[in-house]
């Protein structure tokens, strides 16, 4: 039996018959555990998915979950970001809000919200490493999200040279 998840109004549908788990994904350096979702490529397309929330949380995020509206809320630092399952959109910040278009939409896998990894830094505002596997090892990401003090320092610079 396939499994194919259709997005509403979408052109594109995952197939999680295509999916590739050989990915590892470290955050600040410290692999993320996913105890019953792991990240996967989508090789029909060539697009890694990653379970939200596990990626989230070891960001400092906080994780919520509406069933009836099928809505992932995600909270760091007062800062909110809205995803609604089968929605290419996500909707960011505090009032006034932004609406981002995400390249493919957040879906439900194995009943845990998978995202496109470029989610994480287009909406998440992370550094994103991609290292290909090689014999004997899976594909690595490394994500980042940039510090108070790289902020300064980048300020700093600015201010001596000019950006």
């Amino acid at each position: 039996m396939a499994m194919v998840i259709m997005a509403a109004g979408a052109a594109y549908a995952l197939d999680i018959n295509n999916a590739d788990y050989s990915v590892d994904v470290y955050v600040y350096g410290e692999q993320v555990a996913f105890p019953d979702q792991k990240p996967f490529i989508d090789t029909s397309v060539n697009r890694t998915y990653v379970p939200v929330r596990f990626v989230s949380e070891a960001l400092g995020a906080t994780v919520n979950w509406d069933q009836s509206t099928q809505t992932v809320t995600i909270i760091k630092e007062g800062q909110q970001i809205l995803l609604t399952i089968d929605s290419d959109k996500a909707i960011v910040g505090t009032d006034p809000f932004e609406t981002i278009t995400l390249d493919a939409p957040a879906a439900l896998v194995n009943d845990r919200t998978v995202v496109p990894l470029r989610f994480v830094s287009e909406v998440l505002g992370a550094t994103v490493d991609w290292t290909p596997s090689t014999p004997g090892s899976n594909n690595r990401v490394d994500i980042t999200l940039p510090s108070v003090a790289d902020d300064v320092y980048d300020s700093v610079v600015d201010d001596v040279y000019g950006s």
